[in-house]
């Protein structure tokens, strides 16, 4: 029990360092943006890079989740499974060029056609060289390279923003140059050079490959509905001024999506390794309980504080960001629980489960987006992504339950879910931050939870005096 708790640790340790690393430069670059950029450019920038999420996968086949799933096996040969990755990349920047002619059709993404496919396609790179070093369990290497990347990424627009004023087109050459450079380091510590020589292709591994990573790619355009498609649709109903606000009000409730992220990608390789556990059920269980009072009490922190953060965060132009922040806190704390749930499937290999539980949460997402926002603006793009994320998690859980049984105690989350209501209800009547009714609803939850919050403080105890 030890030694497993231990690997999670230290394995979520590693992924933390990366993604925090990396979320906390990110965060430091969004005042940046909002003082350089109007909240039109902005809203323009983050379309084109949304768009450009979901076009690399598509691009590559969806193999970058092939590439890292196959090695942790331990079966097959890594130097076939790169020359997939290959393969599936020179596909990509093929097929990537009929993005230019069809970007120049729309007006929002005209005028910057070429750079969204040299986005797309050195994203792409980037991500299938950073899958390959997950799959050789390089977590170290790994979380390195997130950095690099996003520090690479605060560099070229420090430079390209602030000193040369290049606008959107400097924002998205920014992230061109640091996929490059994170591809290139990334391919250097994986031993890409040495690889070279002994690549070859097999026909049966690219199709086992192909038609485990196939199915997940209506995953992965699922996702990205739900996650992404509200700057779209937002974008194409009410402006890319709108979009410039939601995009900022993505911001710091991406904090809990780095947590979703980070955790996830430690507990994959726990996953795989505890399959066969004859106490599977039980770790899962604690494990999940830990992760929901852990994030849940990070949402309600958030929640507490986001007005005044957001005054004091951005320009004056996008500081009504903050009024949508709390729904979306919300919404990545169910994505963390969603990303939980999730783990199994990629266990067993059970890419059609994965893909329909996700589909659900994505067609409902939209269908609400679309009869919502004409009557309730950017605030029915939140609710109906809050919405979405929820019916992800109930599908999940139930669905799952033919591979692991969780043994949760939903009255223990309580006290917590009537706090995130009290939150939200405050705000709503003008209650924005550490207030009285704040404080009471603060110490509320400290009381129901005080076991918990000693526990971790004697941990943390322990940590800084060994």
């Amino acid at each position: 029990m030890a030694n497993r708790a231990k690997y999670l640790f230290n394995n979520t340790l590693i992924f933390a360092i990366g993604n925090f690393g990396t979320k906390l430069i990110s965060f430091f670059l969004v005042p940046i943006y909002t003082y350089t950029l109007s909240v039109a450019d902005y809203g323009t920038a983050d379309l084109v890079t949304t768009v450009s999420f979901v076009m690399a996968p598509m691009l590559t086949l969806n193999l970058s989740d092939a590439v890292l799933r196959f090695p942790l096996d331990k079966k097959g040969n890594d130097n076939q499974i790169l020359t997939v990755g290959i393969v599936a990349l020179l596909f990509a920047h093929l097929v990537g060029l009929l993005m230019i002619p069809l970007a120049k059709q729309f007006s929002n993404t005209a005028d910057f056609a070429t750079l969204m496919y040299l986005y797309c396609v050195t994203s792409a790179t980037s991500s299938m060289m950073q899958a390959f070093l997950r799959g050789l369990e390089k977590l170290r290497q790994f979380a390195f390279s997130n950095i690099l990347c996003t520090a690479c990424t605060a560099g070229f627009n420090i430079l390209f923003l602030v000193v040369f004023d290049w606008g959107v087109s400097g924002y998205l050459l920014a992230y061109v140059l640091a996929f490059l450079v994170t591809t290139i380091y990334s391919a250097f510590v994986s031993g890409l050079l040495g690889r070279l020589l002994h690549l070859s292709f097999d026909k049966k591994l690219f199709m086992e490959m192909f038609k485990y990573a196939i199915v997940l790619m209506p995953s992965t355009f699922m996702w990205w509905i739900i996650n992404s498609s509200s700057r779209v649709i937002v974008t194409a109903m009410l402006g890319a001024a709108a979009n410039g606000i939601l995009a900022v009000a993505y911001k710091i409730p991406s904090i809990i999506s780095v947590i979703a992220n980070t955790f996830t990608q430690a507990w994959s390789y726990s996953a795989i390794r505890e399959d066969d556990s004859e106490d599977r059920d039980q770790f899962t269980s604690n494990v999940f309980d830990k992760l929901v009072l852990s994030a849940g009490l990070l949402t309600l922190a958030l929640m507490m504080v986001i007005r005044p953060v957001t005054m004091l965060y951005v320009s004056p132009e996008y500081t009504s960001a903050w009024q949508l922040s709390s729904w979306l806190l919300l919404g990545n704390f169910l994505l963390t629980i969603g990303n939980f749930l999730g783990a199994p499937y990629t266990v067993h290999k059970d890419s059609a489960g994965y893909l329909m539980t996700t589909a659900v949460g994505a067609v409902l997402t939209v269908v609400l987006m679309v009869a919502l926002i004409p009557i309730l603006g950017l605030y029915g793009s939140v609710v109906a992504t809050f919405l979405g994320y929820l019916s992800v998690v109930i599908f999940r859980y139930f669905h799952t339950r033919k591979y692991v049984y969780l043994d949760v105690n939903w009255l223990r989350y309580a006290p917590m879910l009537f706090a995130m209501i009290s939150i939200l209800f405050l705000q709503a009547f003008g209650v924005h931050y550490l207030t009285g009714g704040t404080v009471a609803v603060a110490a509320f939850v400290l009381l129901a939870y005080r076991k918990m919050a000693l526990s971790y403080l004697q941990v943390l105890k322990k940590r800084i005096f060994k």
